[in-house]
């Protein structure tokens, strides 16, 4: 029964592309403080924004091309990493809770297929290129295609991610999308739950109705707005440990 006292870290990949001056990763926190238990300590790999404090910072410049591939390489640094925990959850810096989690047990929620997800995107852009070459990666190996890549957090094990990852070609234009491919080469059983990302300007009432009976909610950068960061304020209102 030592599980009753496992954690597991925390791990940001952090970019230059926030239009809230970082502030997103503030209100996610915040959710973490509010509705996560048993975690250890938080990692942020890439830019340290200036209002953190007592997390563990990973210094990692994003080099590629490609969004997919910089974020695969984060992940494996960070897994090289030998404070980490064995395993630890991988979350965005606009990933907020809304319902309580015990952090060693999130489930791995995936939405529909990735063959299905295809058909809905446009064919033109990159992530496109990239959820296809997935897909066609994981058919040709005879694995599943669940879409992991949905907008919540996941756990990786830090062993078998650099076991099972580095053995695909990431040098590829597209690269894959990790969360997927990850998820997929493991054959995890993933909890089906439907995506919850806003990315329009919308009323608090409507923003509200979005994220009613949600378990965890992202944003896009066309959703911030005034009205988003009065939501975002009245949902997590206390500032968590990390902040200064």
């Amino acid at each position: 029964s030592f599980f009753l006292f496992m954690t597991i870290d925390l791990l940001y990949p952090i970019g230059g592309g926030s239009v809230m001056a970082d502030d997103e990763l503030r209100y996610s926190l915040r959710s973490v403080e509010k509705h996560l238990k048993n975690f250890g300590k938080v990692y942020i790999i890439g830019k340290l924004p200036s209002f953190l404090k007592d997390v563990v910072h990973i210094p990692y410049d994003d080099v590629d091309r490609s969004k997919e591939t910089n974020i695969y390489k984060k992940v494996l640094r960070a897994s090289q990493d030998e404070t980490i925990s064995d395993q630890f959850l991988f979350l965005n810096d606009d990933h907020f809770f809304l319902q309580d989690f015990d952090a060693p047990t999130f489930p791995y929620f995936y939405k529909s297929d990735l063959v299905v997800t295809l058909q809905r995107l446009p064919h033109y852009n990159l992530y496109s290129k990239s959820v296809l070459r997935t897909a066609q990666e994981l058919q040709q190996l005879g694995l599943p295609t669940f879409n992991f890549d949905t907008h919540t957090p996941i756990i990786y094990d830090k062993h078998r991610f650099i076991e099972v990852m580095t053995k695909y070609d990431w040098t590829n234009r597209y690269g894959f999308v990790v969360k997927s491919l990850y998820g997929n080469s493991l054959k995890i059983e993933g909890v089906r739950e439907p995506d919850c990302k806003l990315n329009y300007e919308a009323s608090k009432e409507q923003i509200y109705n979005v994220i009613r009976d949600r378990k965890v909610w992202s944003i896009g950068n066309k959703a911030v707005c005034n009205n988003l960061i009065e939501v975002l304020k009245e949902l997590y209102p206390n500032p968590s440990r990390w902040e200064i």
